[in-house]
């Protein structure tokens, strides 16, 4: 960039060129303690984009859903034909169709029985669910923290280097 000024009907030219650095070398420049503090962030956002993505896909399948299958497991299990409907919710696999064959398998126990047993396999499939979400939690309270110590860590080098150049 340059400036021209007149002063005293004298021409005065000030040429100052803005200095660009690249990415890599920003990235890079830190030092070892930085390189290490990028590293771990890299590693974090690859590992929380792969939970996501993961997580994604089962919740997705989760959703899953066969239209009239309630209402064939009802016909099913109305007309006394219990094994066949155990079968289609073998076959189907999906959520419901798990919880609905634990209540099938046990047709003639006491309610309270079939209640707990269908209960029991909500439980499983709600942690199923839910599987990996800790470490996506872990890993975004952390992350911030990690950048936080290199921002700290780049103004003390800052601080640093100044000094060293003689307070100029």
């Amino acid at each position: 960039m340059i400036d021209t000024l007149l002063q005293n009907d004298t021409l005065i030219t000030d040429s100052t060129e803005a200095k660009t650095l690249p990415i890599m070398d920003l990235i890079t420049s830190g030092g070892i303690g930085g390189n290490i503090i990028m590293s771990v962030l890299g590693v974090l956002s690859i590992l929380a984009i792969y939970i996501l993505i993961e997580r994604i896909s089962t919740l997705n399948k989760a959703k899953k859903e066969t239209p009239n299958f309630v209402s064939k497991i009802a016909n099913l299990v109305s007309e006394k034909r219990e094994k066949d409907a155990i079968d289609i919710c073998k076959k189907e696999d999906t959520i419901v169709s798990r919880m609905m064959g634990k209540g099938l398998k046990r047709i003639g126990e006491p309610l309270t029985e079939i209640h707990s047993a269908m209960e029991n396999q909500a439980k499983l499939e709600v942690n199923k669910l839910e599987s990996n979400l800790t470490n996506l939690a872990t890993i975004s309270g952390a992350a911030p923290m990690i950048g936080f110590l290199g921002t700290v860590i780049g103004m003390i080098l800052s601080i640093f280097e100044i000094s060293n150049a003689g307070g100029n």
